[in-house]
């Protein structure tokens, strides 16, 4: 009984810094936190209960983690090219 509380409080608590991440930051940036936390789960999971990877399941990994850095490498490269543009149109 005491653990379902507990339980329960965890859960709203988690719900809570759910809905402050996307207020403040946006629901792309949710995705790719929880999906980060996806990986270091299974990474995790594989270095301290042994459970195998298969070859093709670490290729997965790689492409997620590839997908995720190049959203985000692409995301500022975009912001810093429109800051480039908007610097050099209103010097114009």
């Amino acid at each position: 009984s005491l653990d379902a509380v507990i339980l329960s409080i965890c859960s709203a608590i988690g719900q809570l810094f759910i809905f402050y991440t996307i207020a403040q930051y946006g629901a792309v940036i949710f995705i790719i936190i929880m999906t980060i936390r996806q990986g270091f789960a299974i990474l995790l999971s594989c270095l301290i209960y042994g459970h195998p990877v298969t070859a093709i399941g670490f290729l997965g990994i790689l492409f997620v983690f590839a997908a995720l850095f190049l959203r985000i490498y692409v995301s500022h490269r975009q912001k810093a090219l429109k800051k480039t543009s908007v610097v050099l149109s209103s010097s114009a």
